[in-house]
């Protein structure tokens, strides 16, 4: 098992200085490599039908309406499951206190995981590389808290990518851009993005 992990929103906590009002946290699950080659094939040539050289990254918050739709269109056919996790930080920081950033992403990471070990098998985990040193030293730390907490080995190990060569980091990258967008309320494209790959969201836990 195969699982790419991508986030959107920022993990900042200063709402009044800028912080993005929610912090998404997402996971796609593809049980094989052969289903993962499969459709990291389907997303480079969809790249070359468009006339986008190798080094093009779709991501969700630089594309426009058009290409958001048309990538999901591709994915949704995808062999995959999406789970993901929403912070309502207006709401969920009105009650609970966390110290600054590193301690916030390190604590969701873990809620991520944990709420859906019953779907990891010896998954090797893939994260975009562009991650400060403090959170990769946070997911490195639950991965081995996890594993060695449990007899079953639910995760076998965690790969840091560049996303720019990596296709299945951008897929997440659109997925998780679509998750977020449905949250923001009274605007016109907020929910036709998720739509398209509704079916394929498997679970959607709302901490606030």
């Amino acid at each position: 098992m195969i699982v790419f992990i991508d986030e959107s929103g920022d993990p900042g906590i200063k709402l009044d200085k800028g912080s993005s009002p929610f912090f998404v946290l997402c996971m796609i699950l593809f049980n094989s490599k052969s289903v993962v080659e499969k459709s990291r094939r389907e997303v480079v040539r969809f790249k070359k039908s468009l006339g986008k050289s190798d080094c093009f990254e779709f991501k969700f918050r630089k594309a426009n309406k058009e290409l958001r739709l048309k990538f999901l269109s591709l994915v949704k056919d995808f062999d995959m499951r999406v789970v993901c996790l929403v912070v309502d930080k207006n709401s969920y920081f009105s009650h609970v206190v966390i110290k600054n950033k590193h301690d916030y992403y390190n604590y969701f990471f873990r809620q991520l995981l944990t709420k859906n070990l019953h779907l990891l098998d010896s998954a090797k985990l893939v994260v975009d590389g562009k991650k400060e040193r403090e959170m990769k030293r946070a997911i490195n730390s639950e991965i081995r808290g996890l594993n060695g907490k449990y007899k079953d080995k639910y995760i076998s190990g965690v790969k840091y990518v560049d996303s720019r060569s990596e296709p299945m980091i951008q897929v997440v990258d659109m997925v998780v851009g679509s998750i977020y967008k449905s949250l923001e309320r009274g605007r016109n494209d907020s929910d036709i993005y998720l739509e398209v790959i509704r079916k394929k969201v498997i679970d959607v836990c709302v901490m606030k």
